[in-house]
């Protein structure tokens, strides 16, 4: 016969294990609503930081953009103010150079060979009637030997000193100033800076 106390166990085993598999249901339902809670806590977290990393990102890319634009600009500021030195200086060397060059032998040969080239120029037609301008300095070397030249060319020619520094080399203009040839040695100089300035330009972007 089963006693109180068997029956008690029993009961209890019973009780505890309904409790048991109600708990396990209950843990099971729990776990799987907090897994579940826990994937879309998860999702959430995860486009977040997406969204935070990529936010992050663009305020990290516009940064960076931005810092590479003030140096790219800074850069090509120094670049172009060392292309300026540069020019600048050879320029100057330059001048130097072709301003002792104007008081040489040579270079009268030169001036007088350059006024005799416009009786063949074939590209330019030369006014009947013109202006040559002249350095001071040349006019009163060479005035007579380019008078005598520019009798082949025309009977109606002023020479006169340039009002501006032409070094050497001449203006020729017409009156009215329609027509021009200028083939004073600043003229070549200026042309020659433009060159300097092309080529110092691309030595400095390799370089930098």
């Amino acid at each position: 016969m089963t006693s109180i106390e068997d029956k008690l166990k029993l009961f209890t085993k019973i009780v505890f294990s309904e409790i048991d598999e109600q708990f396990k249901k209950q843990e099971e339902k729990a776990s799987s609503e907090i897994n579940e809670i826990l994937l879309k806590e998860n999702a959430k977290l995860k486009n977040y930081k997406e969204k935070t990393i990529k936010d992050i990102e663009k305020k990290i890319t516009a940064k960076q953009r931005e810092k590479v634009s003030k140096v790219k600009m800074d850069t090509q500021r120094k670049l172009l103010n060392i292309k300026e030195e540069i020019i600048t200086e050879t320029i100057e060397e330059v001048k130097k150079g072709i301003t002792e060059y104007s008081s040489t032998e040579e270079y009268g040969s030169y001036l007088l060979n350059e006024i005799k080239s416009l009786k063949s120029n074939e590209v330019l037609e030369i006014p009947e009637s013109f202006i040559l301008y002249l350095s001071e300095k040349d006019i009163e070397k060479y005035k007579e030997d380019i008078e005598e030249e520019l009798k082949d060319i025309s009977q109606s020619f002023n020479i006169k000193p340039s009002k501006v520094d032409i070094i050497g080399g001449f203006i020729l203009e017409d009156e009215d100033k329609k027509f021009r040839i200028d083939n004073s040695l600043i003229h070549k100089i200026y042309e020659l800076k433009e060159e300097v300035g092309t080529k110092v330009m691309d030595e400095l972007n390799e370089e930098a």
